[in-house]
């Protein structure tokens, strides 16, 4: 008897205990909708301008997203002074020529856009005396093959990219001859070709996708009799365009999906402006871009998606003159900011495009980009990484 009391006693206790603790929310299916914590708030958006430099290495620049005005840049020390930048598709790693070391700088890159210079670096090119002077770098899509021109060797070096520590080894059969002075590399979107401007036309290679060794496709060199320097692949892969410097004009190209071959848009090549060494397109391929090396002036064009042919825009020639140099220019991620550099010019012009028209208006006054005198940068080639 006195066990069942006791039993009793201690089952009401118990009773009681849980009714307090539901009383004070220790129920924990009832905490936060059955018991999950609020989900953490998304990372934030950041953008960083990266540019090669005719006295560091390389320089960085924090870009605001909403006005695409440029931070006071960072360095790392040392010389490079040539052209070429390019990352991997993971962000991971960016690389860029060096003409003092006559090789490839390689960098990881860290959460906030900080360069650390990875082991090994900087990786030599199979050559000596080097020449390079134009955007020489092309990234493969996968982010495994990395490729340079050298216009004095008249070659095109390959790597292949450690994924795990990003150093680079030579591919095999490294270097390419590539003609008369090469000047610009690019890879279509599917990774199956390299494309390289040189002194007479444009040179197509398939790339083999697993040792990222070059091959000259059957059809080319395509000459276009005038010496071929910025390249781009618009986004579908489906058209190449090429600067002809010369002749003043932008060369439009259907590609071939199965053999790599050019055919040539109607109405090409579109007429542009004497000295112009680079090529830009906005990320959704509406809109194309060139400088004049030595004027400043863009010239912009729009894209017809089925067939490729361009026309000018409203407005185009944008920007005031400015003697640049040989000039770079490139497009952010979002599509919102074009962004220029040239050698004899220390800055960077900054402009907002107009994503519904193509239209440029200017950030930054024409000779005084983001205060950079100051810093003695001299940026030459350009990239913009996103961060999220």
């Amino acid at each position: 008897m006195k066990a069942h009391i006791l039993w009793n006693t201690k089952l009401s206790g118990l009773l009681a205990l849980a009714v307090v603790v539901n009383a004070c929310g220790g129920n924990s299916s009832t905490q936060n909708g059955g018991g999950n914590p609020p989900p953490p708030p998304p990372p934030a958006t950041t953008e960083v301008l990266f540019a090669t430099s005719l006295v560091y290495e390389a320089v960085s620049y924090g870009v605001n997203l909403q006005t695409g005005v440029l931070a006071s840049p960072t360095f790392v020390h040392g010389t490079n002074g040539t052209y070429g930048i390019a990352a991997t598709p993971s962000k991971k790693y960016l690389y860029t020529n060096d003409r003092a070391a006559s090789g490839v700088d390689g960098y990881a890159i860290g959460e906030s856009g900080t360069l650390t210079p990875i082991n090994g670096s900087p990786f030599a090119l199979p050559f000596t005396n080097s020449t390079i002077d134009m955007d020489a770098i092309a990234m493969h899509p996968s982010g495994k093959f990395l490729y340079t021109v050298e216009a004095g060797a008249n070659v095109v070096a390959g790597f292949q990219i450690d994924a795990g520590s990003g150093a680079l080894t030579a591919i095999p059969g490294s270097p390419f001859p590539a003609g008369s002075t090469p000047q610009v590399a690019v890879a279509d979107p599917s990774g199956n070709f390299l494309y390289v401007s040189n002194s007479l036309g444009v040179l197509a290679f398939a790339i083999d996708a697993t040792t990222g060794a070059l091959t000259q496709t059957s059809a080319s060199p395509f000459l276009l009799g005038s010496g071929a320097e910025g390249l781009a692949v618009h986004p579908t892969g489906k058209f190449l365009f090429v600067c002809l410097p010369g002749a003043g004009s932008i060369a439009a190209f259907n590609i071939d999906a199965a053999t790599g071959a050019l055919n040539a848009v109607e109405g090409s090549p579109f007429p542009s402006i004497e000295l112009m060494s680079s090529l830009t397109m906005d990320p959704k391929g509406k809109f194309l871009y060139t400088l004049g090396d030595f004027d400043g002036r863009i010239f912009g064009y729009s894209i017809d998606s089925t067939t490729g042919k361009l026309t000018s825009l409203a407005g185009s020639p944008f920007g005031l003159p400015e003697d640049l140099g040989n000039s770079t220019i490139t497009i952010d991620p979002s599509g919102q900011f074009l962004y220029a550099a040239g050698g004899a010019f220390d800055g960077v012009l900054s402009y907002q495009i107009d994503t519904g028209t193509g239209s440029l208006t200017a950030i930054t006054p024409a000779g005084d980009p983001t205060g950079d005198q100051q810093y003695q940068t001299y940026p030459l080639g350009l990239t913009v990484l996103q961060f999220s």
